[in-house]
């Protein structure tokens, strides 16, 4: 007990993700709890947690880290949100998206107009940044991005969002893997200029997968512009000015579901072949 108590007092004042407020934080769910009934889950049941690690000599094999913990995956809640966050605007934002999702996660049919996919597009964006705070020290979105959001109500310029009509079992129940990687400055870059960062988020429920890359990377970017139809996945965000009928008439399996979380290589995105001066993933799921 003396030791649980002299941990929580060497934490320190928590600083709200979003509004960078000190003080009266709040957990916030990385899924929100309105979908725990599509989503049930027993008393008993665990999630695993795996973080990889890549060594410099070796970095196309990741050694991982795993961890069973309590609780399904939809469960996890971090302390990484001020209760003025939490309740105003986050609230509203999962408000705007339950009359969406669901029709996603049970394959009915929907016509996704503009406004529909910005919105899905925003929620998908809150829910990797607050899942990539599982792991602060290895968090890699900057303050000005989660306060781009929090502002506009809407992804940063340098995000780039898809989903997928997906019909599996792997990625059927709340699961997400994130890989985030520094890039290695080349010769021509100065010596103390701030490395690039990538991260590509992939995450599951029900019968659609997102795919979400966020990068400071203006070579990045440029090629994700090109992703639109790979893979059987369409772009949410930069928006269309069309309805994108759902589901859509391709719908990816386990394997394709799978190569989305190495899009960035498959897709010749990250073509370095020493890419990664820094490089982890973190999965959770069921």
């Amino acid at each position: 007990m003396t030791k649980r108590a002299k941990e929580k007092h060497l934490r320190g004042i928590r600083k709200c993700m979003f509004c960078s407020q000190s003080g009266g934080m709040s957990k916030e769910h990385v899924f929100g709890e309105w979908l725990k009934p599509h989503f049930p889950r027993s008393p008993n049941v665990k999630h695993e947690s795996v973080n990889f690690s890549y060594a410099d000599d070796d970095r196309n094999r990741p050694v991982g880290t795993r961890r069973l913990k309590q609780g399904h995956s939809g469960s996890v809640k971090l302390r990484t949100v001020c209760q003025s966050c939490n309740n105003e605007w986050l609230s509203r934002l999962e408000g705007r998206v339950k009359p969406i999702l669901p029709a996603l996660i049970y394959g009915k049919k929907l016509g996704l107009l503009p406004e529909a996919q910005a919105t899905l597009a925003t929620w998908a964006t809150k829910t990797v940044m607050v899942a990539t705070q599982r792991r602060p020290n290895d968090a890699l979105v900057p303050q000005a991005e989660r306060t781009w959001l929090m502002d506009n109500l809407a992804p940063p310029k340098n995000w780039f969002v898809w989903f997928a009509a997906y019909h599996g079992g792997a990625w059927s129940n709340l699961r997400m893997l994130t890989h985030a990687a520094t890039l290695e400055a080349s010769s021509v870059v100065e010596e103390n200029s701030p490395a690039d960062y990538v991260i590509n988020s992939v995450f599951g429920m029900g019968h659609v997968v997102f795919c979400v890359v966020n990068t400071s990377s203006p070579g990045v970017m440029a090629r994700c512009t090109g992703l639109e139809s790979k893979e059987g996945l369409f772009q949410l965000w930069p928006p269309h000015a069309r309805s994108i009928p759902w589901p859509p008439f391709r719908i990816i399996g386990e394997a394709l579901a799978d190569s989305l979380v190495h899009i960035l290589h498959d897709a010749n995105i990250v073509h370095d072949p020493n890419p990664t001066k820094v490089s982890a993933k973190t999965a959770f799921t069921t």
